[in-house]
């Protein structure tokens, strides 16, 4: 069952310090946002340690399968969410992962091509 946040919890303010490349490195951590990302983090095996989602977004099937399946489940009110976000218009589910690391042969494995992107300024445009 999902545990409701206030607007002071701990764990926002844990949460919020991802948002920044500080945090990150510090966590170990990164959060990423939306239904269509959690679905495609899922297929690729990246299971969230928690979701913090609205009422609304609670009632979504992928939330409510994570939450069955262990992940740590927070209801948190819209303008939570909004200070979790870096959308204009936040979609009420963040998700928070560990990073995982690895060496670059690894990384390349076997695979015949790879691309390789380096100082990107805005992932989005990749």
């Amino acid at each position: 069952m999902a545990t409701r946040l206030g607007v002071h919890a701990e764990r926002l303010k844990a949460a919020k310090a991802l948002r920044t490349v500080k945090g990150r490195k510090d966590a170990r951590r990164f959060a990423f946002e939306g239904l269509t990302l959690l679905g495609e983090a899922r297929s690729a095996g990246i299971v969230p340690e928690e979701l913090f989602v609205t009422q609304d977004a609670y009632d979504d099937p992928l939330v409510r399968e994570l939450e069955r399946d262990g992940v740590a489940t927070y209801i948190v009110e819209p303008a939570s969410a909004a200070q979790l976000s870096d959308l204009s218009t936040p979609s009420g589910v963040i998700a928070v992962a560990p990073q995982r690391w690895c060496d670059v042969a690894t990384a390349l494995g076997d695979s015949p091509l790879s691309v390789v992107l380096a100082d990107i300024g805005d992932p989005a445009n990749a």
